[in-house]
């Protein structure tokens, strides 16, 4: 049988699961009317436990505004972050702190602030910040519709706007835009076959306790296919571990406590 289109999820099973920790998860900077006033730093370091024992962990790359930097000094088995602001940084916002833990990463967030001086010289405090969503058909024009305080439902190929505005004791406000793209699973064309896994219960478990359903959808030309129409296609297949003969077939697979030794790799397959 010829395999139309596959897709592979990794399950892990985490004995006394990893938190990560911050000392400092946010910063305020002092600025002038409009931006940073001068360089400024801030320190943070980042600990990683498992259980209650810390573990080496290490940062990757941080994506940073212009104005802001943070790096990593790479020390053991707890790294410090140095987080520098010019003046070249004029707007509030955050990033994601990557950490890596062996082959684990986890995402931590750090937000800063701006503390704009009024005309007067007097220092101006964030009254309030609104982080709100809406989906694009264009990753550097802003959509117009609703934005929407709750995440949507973001289509292959479309485009998930984030929208922030902090508003300032002094009635001003600053509003800023961070956007991602949906990926566009399988080979171009409107006739294309992309089947995709979700799993209900996540990827990620401590101690076993691995109770979850891996779902397979197939879709064509970027419309799901289903019933009848499915089953013209072929058969939806799942193979654990590399193994060349099926575990299940359909296209659901539930998997429970003792299916997975601390790391295990499902392909799913539509064949035909």
């Amino acid at each position: 049988m010829a395999i139309k289109a596959s897709a592979q999820i990794d399950l892990i099973d985490l004995t006394d699961g990893f938190t990560v920790v911050l000392t400092n998860e946010n910063h305020t900077f002092l600025g002038t009317t409009s931006a940073v006033d001068g360089t400024q730093t801030a320190t943070c370091q980042v600990q990683a436990l498992q259980g209650e024992n810390v573990v080496n962990c290490e940062v990757g790359d941080v994506t940073c505004p212009t104005g802001l930097s943070i790096v990593s000094d790479g020390k053991t088995p707890v790294p410090t972050l140095t987080i520098t602001a010019t003046s070249a940084l004029t707007k509030s916002g955050s990033v994601i702190i990557p950490v890596k833990i062996g082959e684990i990463t986890i995402n931590k967030t750090f937000s800063w602030s701006i503390a704009f001086r009024g005309s007067n010289g007097t220092s101006v405090t964030i009254k309030s910040t609104e982080v709100t969503y809406q989906v694009g058909a264009s990753g550097t024009t802003a959509p117009t519709s609703a934005w929407s305080s709750t995440v949507p439902t973001v289509g292959q190929g479309a485009y998930l706007w984030t929208k922030t505005v902090v508003t300032y004791s002094d009635g001003k406000s600053t509003t800023s835009y961070s956007v991602s793209r949906q990926g566009v699973n399988g080979s171009n064309g409107k006739d294309a076959l992309v089947i995709v896994i979700s799993s209900s219960n996540g990827t990620i478990f401590k101690n076993t306790d691995i109770a979850t359903t891996l779902t397979a959808r197939v879709y064509q030309g970027g419309a799901e296919v289903t019933g009848s129409a499915l089953a013209a296609l072929g058969t939806i297949k799942w193979y654990k571990d590399g193994a060349t003969t099926s575990t299940a077939s359909g296209s659901t697979l539930t998997v429970q406590a003792g299916d997975v030794d601390s790391r295990c790799n499902y392909t799913v397959q539509l064949e035909g």
